[in-house]
């Protein structure tokens, strides 16, 4: 389940100053022409927020990013308390102290791939 999310880099973007401001309109050029007024069908109630954030820049870019830092907020929220369970439902072997080498091994694998998932997620973010 380890997936990269690519984006899309705007001129200017990771430059020095100077090359950020000379590519802010390139970048607001970027941004409004992938941006549709009607968003696509199947997204979720979030993919249609975050569709309205985009879309809401061209008139109020203020409250577009400021609507985009209470959506990041609360994926965040919703992250975290979805690894919480995934943790909790991971430490279920103790309840068994009798627990054979088998049930162990998958706690131990579970353990595992839950750290890989992490890691590669904070080297997305990092990178």
């Amino acid at each position: 389940m380890s997936q990269q999310h690519d984006r899309q880099k705007y001129p200017g973007e990771g430059d020095d100053e100077l090359g950020a401001a000379a590519g802010v309109h390139a970048a607001d050029d970027a941004l409004a022409a992938e941006v549709t007024e009607e968003p696509e069908p199947g997204l979720t109630a979030t993919d249609d927020r975050w569709h309205a954030v985009l879309v809401g820049f061209v008139d109020d870019p203020h409250a577009s990013v400021e609507a985009a830092r209470a959506l990041i907020d609360e994926d965040i929220a919703a992250h975290i308390a979805l690894l919480a369970r995934r943790s909790e439902a991971m430490h279920a072997w103790r309840t068994n102290m009798d627990a054979d080498t088998e049930a162990l091994r998958v706690a131990l694998v579970n353990y595992r791939d839950l750290r890989e998932r992490l890691a590669d997620v904070v080297s997305v973010l990092t990178a």
